[in-house]
């Protein structure tokens, strides 16, 4: 990494040392620092955690949903942005099962009941197979490519495959015991998935408009960075650390 791409500045000064060796040493893994009640506990947790009239929400809405097939993403709405600038009917409809994944990882998380987890194990593979996390307005690749189609060998970092990334990050540290006895192989996808859309892509590239290397703020950089730590902190990934800080990359525990 050129030394122009190393970490600096009033944080990096205040933090001497700072890089991946010293983060595997003071970052505790989930498990310790956010830790979830076991199998035998959950529903005593959920009791005494969950605001009910919020669970009795969500409930209601994930009910009408289960058993029904997942929102489909046709390529032509992907399309649509770089034909004729609309982003909104794809954008809804990735939105739609992003918050059904949401509210049946709450009641899964409450219940641990299987049909709960199905739903769950459902809507996380069908983020995972999803083509693109990246909203299509963001995407670069017709720039790169001169593709109107995500370009999979080239994931584009931006807002919403941030949010995925978190969003399988939090529900991997939520459900992940149950999630490994109900459906062992989920887990490993999760992983693979946030990997090489996410933490690689942010390792590797230094180009991303929002990072703000060109000395301006960008409204994008807290965001996507807070769902970056979230993903990098749930696979203990401190390749991420060595992005920044321009340290040599250690092994991923």
């Amino acid at each position: 990494m050129p030394a122009t791409d190393r970490f600096t500045g009033p944080l990096a000064a205040a933090w001497p040392g700072v890089g991946p060796a010293l983060l595997e040493r003071v970052l505790e893994p989930p498990e310790r620092s956010m830790p979830v009640p076991p199998a035998q506990e959950r529903a005593a947790w959920a009791g005494s955690r969950l605001d009910a009239p919020t669970l009795r929400h969500l409930r209601a809405h994930a009910e009408h949903d289960l058993g029904r097939p997942w929102p489909a993403l046709p390529a032509r709405h992907y399309a649509r942005y770089f034909r004729d600038g609309d982003r909104d009917t794809y954008e809804q409809l990735v939105f739609a099962r992003q918050r059904r994944l949401t509210r049946a990882s709450v009641l899964a998380a409450a219940t641990l009941d299987p049909d709960w987890l199905d739903e769950v194990v459902d809507g996380v593979v069908s983020l995972c197979e999803q083509s693109s996390w990246c909203w299509p307005a963001h995407d670069d690749t017709r720039t790169r490519h001169g593709a109107v189609l995500p370009t999979v060998t080239d994931p584009f970092l931006d807002l919403g495959a941030g949010e995925v990334a978190a969003q399988l990050a939090w529900i991997d540290h939520l459900l992940g015991g149950p999630l490994d006895q109900h459906t062992p192989g989920v887990r490993p996808r999760i992983r693979h998935e946030v990997d090489r859309r996410v933490l690689t892509p942010f390792a590797e590239r230094r180009d991303w408009h929002w990072l703000g290397l060109d000395g301006d703020v960008h409204n994008w950089s807290a965001w996507i960075h807070g769902s970056v730590l979230v993903a990098a902190e749930a696979c203990r990934d401190v390749r991420l650390w060595a992005a920044s800080s321009g340290t040599t990359p250690v092994t991923p525990r």
